[in-house]
């Protein structure tokens, strides 16, 4: 944001609101100059190396975005498959980033084997996706538009159905939650909610909205926290529906919700709570107790990338 821009906004915001306009705007000045002071010391820090999940063991890999291996401890569902908990440095601390870093020349071969289903609208920046075997970008035609996000449901069925009909030798299975929105969050916050996180609080981010202190750290874990017992209800339904030696839990980047002074998920970022992800593995066997629902295949006319990132808080 230019100098411009937050006086433009400081004058709306102190007009609308009086004084607690003039603390919201103070508090925005402050935390942003140091956001960014923070942000270019760690772009120029060497990040830990990560591994590229071709690099290991699996046969199916669900990646749960944002899921920082510290919120499973507050996980209060019954999952047995959690048991087996470790930890793995990912390539890259955003959707864009991991993408960039995963699909590469190098892994070739095992991308021609894979299949990729995915609800992140990141899937067009990977660079050869004729390499791999198969692509399912759920997100063209599976985007929920009044939650604003790609429900769990529809990639757990789009993955049975791939699972039980189609020949592969690794799956790759990405939801979005726990990233916002968070429809599994049961409360709202100031009569509004957290989602979707492009046109709460006035039209902010969910990054922006917490650095803001329009929500607190405390309001957006319990949101992440619930946001991922929500997906992993599919994760359970998805393991009792599939056939798989090794199933993997994990993600593709973390979560930041302030440490040191850095939101969300930007890229180039080596901090641990972006970088580290879990890794848990288990198995899965297709019990075939779910019949999925895979009537809608086809894009929309709508379907527009840049909306659907902003949705997702990518885009202002």
């Amino acid at each position: 944001m230019s100098l411009q821009e937050w006086i433009g906004e400081s004058s709306e915001r102190i007009r609308r609101n009086g004084w607690d306009g003039v603390k919201m705007s103070a508090r925005e000045f402050y935390v942003e100059g140091r956001r960014r002071v923070v942000r270019r010391t760690l772009r120029s820090v060497p990040g830990p190396d990560g591994t590229n999940v071709f690099e290991k063991d699996w046969d199916v890999l669900v990646l749960l975005d944002c899921a920082r291996p510290d919120l499973f401890a507050d996980i209060s569902g019954d999952y047995d498959f959690l048991d087996d908990s470790n930890t793995l440095t990912s390539v890259g601390s955003s959707s864009s980033e991991w993408i960039a870093n995963t699909f590469v020349d190098e892994y070739e071969e095992e991308m021609a084997e894979t299949i990729y289903v995915t609800a992140n609208s990141h899937s067009p920046e990977i660079k050869n996706q004729d390499w791999l075997k198969d692509i399912k970008e759920v997100w063209r035609y599976g985007w929920d538009g009044r939650e604003r996000t790609v429900l769990p449901r529809t990639v757990t069925d789009r993955a049975i159905s791939v699972g039980r009909n189609r020949e592969f030798d690794r799956l790759i299975v990405h939801y979005m939650q726990p990233h916002a929105p968070f429809v599994g969050y049961d409360d709202t916050i100031a009569g509004g909610g957290m989602t979707p996180p492009d046109v709460e609080r006035d039209g902010v981010t969910f990054g922006k909205a917490l650095r803001m202190g329009h929500i607190s750290r405390r309001e957006a874990w319990e949101a992440h926290v619930q946001n991922l017992e929500y997906v992993l209800e599919d994760v359970a339904l998805l393991r009792e529906n599939i056939a798989a030696d090794t199933f993997v839990v994990s993600a593709d980047h973390g979560q930041a919700l302030g440490e040191r002074f850095v939101y969300s998920h930007p890229d180039g970022m080596p901090l641990n709570v972006l970088r580290e992800v879990p890794w848990i593995v288990t198995d899965a066997t297709d019990t075939g107790s779910h019949d999925p629902d895979v009537s809608t295949t086809e894009p929309r006319a709508s379907e527009d990338v840049d909306e659907k990132l902003r949705a997702l808080g990518y885009r202002t």
